[in-house]
């Protein structure tokens, strides 16, 4: 009556995959329950239907009520089936359906008058009935197809118009999936003696599986603990539901400890620390952050406990091999209280385990000056991107005074932002950003674009010999700086000797790169300053490293010099002077601080004694140019 060829081993196979899954490390989250309420429904079904098919074979074996219940489990089962598998593909594109109640009690309805009808069949034989020749479709056979088939078209749509944060991947994976089980029905209907509903559910639970399931996808595969990426995932979950704590920790100079000990060794300790965690702390999740930060989240008030654990532990060495391995660590707490996103949460840990580990032994509390602090990065980023979507970032320009006759020869070119909600930004803030966010590379595009055209427009017209511009040593990693600068110039008419880069040491990656791309600069008759000289970053190997022209003595020092008369700002002019570089002084404030730099030999200065930072109009007004 009916085939079951595919029918065991499409057990066998969910067996398998099952058995694996719930014996590795998961995520306490929707789609890991949903993964696992598919695949236990699935082996019940097929259970289900193996023995009602076999009843049914045999109905005159078994009295009238045991085959009809027998079948009723079934398609009950079966409608459950599609319920589940609707569950799932929602959780896999990141919907939680429970936070809509309305959305939840519709489908909950309609799902049970389905069943309604179906557990009514043993009084109205509405699905099926059995006579004296055997099973018998019923009149509302068909439902279960309706019943199917809507579910997967909700999904569908919800996928297409609804506002998931999935991936484009993920929507296309589950798409597939929906499609397939929606072929698997229109197979169904064409020839339901064939059982092969089971084969194309084993086949949508093996995409989620491969796709989305796997535990491996979801650990550290050097620790073995739960990554970052799923401590977000945990972190976006658990701010709907409940209240938890979160203990992070750090080891206290995890790269110089990589140095002294070795890598290979540092990789078993954070093994054995990996151990330790789950061991010590089963129930609570456990996570491994990279370079070596690890968090614990727990839902009860034991955070000194855990805190204390850690710290007793770390009081002994790691071994690996016959290395012995003596680490401190710091610690960062967050409180599920200020509810906040796991991008956030997990900016705000990183940045207090960073202070932590300074600290030592200190424990740092995420607090709400921490939470403003990453509240206004956030407001920085977004400016930042907009500035540079709109090509509205602001160049102000500051003059470059002759020491011979204290007149205006040059102007150094400064970036500025102002957003419409958080107000002026310093460099200070979004220059970093930039850096760590790759966006350097395109907003130094802007701001050497947007001074070459003022250049073009007044520099000479105002006697400006050159202009500054602040280039950042991660511009020079791109290998097409020089040539994009080059088509800049040329489209503004500038000649190259009319530029001088200022750089600082502050982050260099590769100082043989940066040497290399600088004298291919000069070479096209491009010149550079050293910014920022003596304030830590810039030292005197880098007059002997870099094809520098001029050296700008940071105003700390000139600050100094003028405060304790220290000898440190006198020495350095003779050095520099000695090496046939010109100086400019930065910092100037006073008449006072002026001559005095003249007369220890500075070529140029800068500073508010001169002029604050201006913009293009308020420069050209100062300097009497007519727009």
């Amino acid at each position: 009556m009916w085939n079951y060829n595919n029918l065991l081993p499409t057990l066998m196979m969910l067996l398998v995959i099952y058995m694996f899954y719930i014996t590795s490390p998961r995520l306490p989250i929707r789609s890991r329950y949903s993964f696992v309420g598919m695949m236990i429904i699935e082996i019940v079904t097929m259970g289900v239907d193996m023995t009602a098919s076999k009843i049914d074979e045999h109905f005159k074996n078994y009295s009238l009520g045991v085959v009809y219940w027998v079948n009723i489990l079934y398609f009950v089962l079966f409608f459950i089936r599609v319920l589940m598998y609707f569950l799932l593909t929602l959780n896999m594109l990141g919907y939680n359906v429970s936070s809509r109640k309305s959305l939840c009690i519709s489908l909950s309805i309609i799902h049970l008058m389905f069943q309604g009808i179906v557990i009514s069949t043993y009084w109205t034989n509405a699905m099926f009935k059995i006579t004296d020749k055997g099973y018998v479709k019923g009149p509302y056979y068909n439902i279960l197809y309706i019943h199917a088939l809507f579910f997967l078209l909700v999904t569908l749509v919800m996928m297409v118009v609804g506002k998931s944060k999935s991936s484009s991947r993920r929507k296309i994976i589950v798409g597939v999936s929906v499609g397939i089980m929606i072929l698997a029905y229109f197979i169904r209907m064409l020839f339901p003696e064939y059982l092969v509903m089971d084969m194309f559910y084993m086949i949508s639970i093996l995409i989620a599986y491969l796709e989305f399931e796997n535990p491996e996808f979801y650990l550290n595969s050097k620790t073995g603990l739960f990554h970052s990426d799923s401590m977000a995932i945990l972190i976006d979950e658990w701010n709907e539901v409940t209240k938890y704590k979160i203990v992070s920790f750090i080891i206290r100079g995890y790269s110089k400890n990589r140095e002294a000990y070795g890598t290979a060794q540092i990789d078993k300790a954070l093994a054995q620390i990996s151990i330790f965690l789950k061991k010590e702390f089963k129930g609570k999740q456990c996570f491994y952050l990279r370079d070596g930060k690890f968090a614990v989240i727990t839902r009860k008030d034991d955070v000194n406990d855990i805190i204390k654990k850690v710290k007793d532990r770390f009081e002994s060495a790691w071994y690996a091999e016959k290395t012995e391995m003596f680490l401190d660590v710091g610690f960062a707490i967050y409180d599920s209280e200020f509810n906040k996103s796991s991008n956030f949460i997990m900016e705000a840990l990183r940045d207090s385990l960073n202070e932590a580990s300074v600290q030592g032994r200190g424990i740092v509390k995420i607090s709400r000056k921490t939470m403003d602090k990453i509240s206004r990065l956030s407001a920085v980023k977004v400016a930042l991107e907009k500035a540079m979507d709109d090509y509205s970032v602001d160049v102000f320009f500051q003059p470059v005074v002759s020491t011979e006759d204290f007149k205006v020869v040059g102007a150094e070119a400064l970036v500025r932002i102002y957003d419409g909600v958080i107000g002026e930004i310093s460099p200070e803030e979004f220059i970093p950003i930039a850096e760590k966010k790759g966006n350097i590379t395109r907003l130094g595009h802007q701001v050497f674009e947007k001074a070459c055209n003022f250049y073009s427009k007044y520099g000479e017209k105002m006697g400006l010999k050159w202009i500054n511009i602040n280039v950042s040593p991660v511009q020079f990693k791109n290998r097409n700086l020089l040539m994009d600068f080059e088509r800049i110039l040329s489209k503004y008419n500038i000649n190259p000797n009319k530029i001088c880069l200022e750089i600082t040491e502050k982050n260099v990656i590769d100082a043989d790169i940066l040497k290399n791309t600088m004298e291919k600069f000069v070479e096209k008759g491009f010149r550079f300053s050293l910014d920022d000289y003596g304030s830590g970053y810039s030292n005197a190997i880098s007059l002997l490293t870099y094809p520098l022209s001029n050296i700008k003595v940071d105003k700390e020092i000139v600050n100094s010099y003028f405060k304790n008369r220290t000898d440190l700002l006198e020495s350095e002019v003779k050095i520099l002077k000695g090496m046939e570089m010109t100086i400019t002084a930065e910092g100037v404030e006073t008449k006072e601080m002026a001559e005095k730099l003249k007369e220890l030999g500075c070529n140029y200065l800068q500073g508010f004694y001169f002029s604050k930072p201006l913009s293009i109009e308020e420069f050209v007004e100062r300097y009497n140019l007519k727009k």
